[in-house]
């Protein structure tokens, strides 16, 4: 407890002043160093422990893995979206903290709608399907958000946010469906507490990847303030982000987690 605890929050601290000139860099670059440290150590501690507070011989299952480690790129892209959408709206185009949070909540919005149409969804086409097709219109809806400027027309907004919205929810919906398809009952408990922890890193580590890229997009222009040449072309990078998560994908039997979802062999 003592060396996941004190490692992943070293981590998560690291990662959250990371191109915000809160900390000194030397300051960061050691609780990077801390954190890593502590990790190899409960690494070494954890093999082989039969009572390991987080069982790592879980990403030896196939669809854990798929599901923790290629949708974390997912979700890292994910973590750095609201930061950046919030930095956009209000700080690089004007608008105030009303007028940008009736625009984001649109997202919330088609994740809503979404919760209904994922079962069907996925008995028809298998976690696997869904989840490759899904990765390339969740990455581009993310890349879509590069083109937003003062002249975007709000409709034009609300359109790519709800299209996003709607299909990350169904990319949620999918990793957390088929994470737990082929673990068995006695380490369900195991997963759940090492898939939780992880998302909670991945989402960290996307904030501060987007404060980093922001840092430096804005060191490259000779920039002091926020501006919108500034902003939009991160969000090209956090939509190649969740493109990683493909080789993950790929590699998954097509009737994986079939079992979970109801769909019959070979459907």
């Amino acid at each position: 407890m003592a060396l996941t605890g004190l490692g992943l929050a070293a981590l998560i601290f690291g990662f959250e002043n990371l191109g915000r000139d809160v900390l000194p860099p030397l300051l960061v670059a050691g609780l990077f160093a801390l954190g890593l440290g502590l990790l190899w150590a409960y690494a070494r501690h954890a093999r082989g422990n039969p009572h390991a507070i987080l069982d790592t011989s879980l990403f030896r299952v196939g669809t854990f893995r798929a599901s923790v480690v290629g949708g974390g790129f997912m979700r890292m892209a994910m973590g750095a979206n609201p930061f950046l959408l919030a930095l956009l709206f209000q700080v690089a185009l004007g608008m105030n903290a009303l007028q940008a949070g009736l625009l984001t909540f649109v997202s919330a919005a088609g994740a809503l709608v979404m919760k209904t149409a994922a079962p069907p969804i996925l008995r028809r086409f298998g976690f696997r399907r869904v989840l490759v097709v899904n990765t390339f219109i969740v990455g581009l809806s993310f890349m879509a958000c590069a083109a937003f400027g003062p002249a975007t027309p709000h409709l034009v907004i609300v359109g790519v946010l709800l299209v996003g919205g709607f299909f990350r929810s169904l990319q949620f919906t999918s990793l957390n469906g088929m994470a737990y398809a082929d673990i068995d009952p006695e380490r369900m408990s195991r997963a759940s507490t090492l898939s939780s922890m992880a998302q909670q890193l991945v989402q960290s580590i996307g904030i501060g990847l987007a404060a980093t890229l922001l840092h430096v997009s804005m060191q490259a222009r000779g920039l002091t303030t926020l501006t919108v040449e500034v902003v939009a072309p991160i969000f090209l990078v956090i939509g190649a982000v969740t493109f990683v998560s493909l080789a993950f994908y790929l590699r998954l039997p097509r009737d994986a987690g079939d079992e979970m979802n109801g769909r019959s062999a070979g459907g």
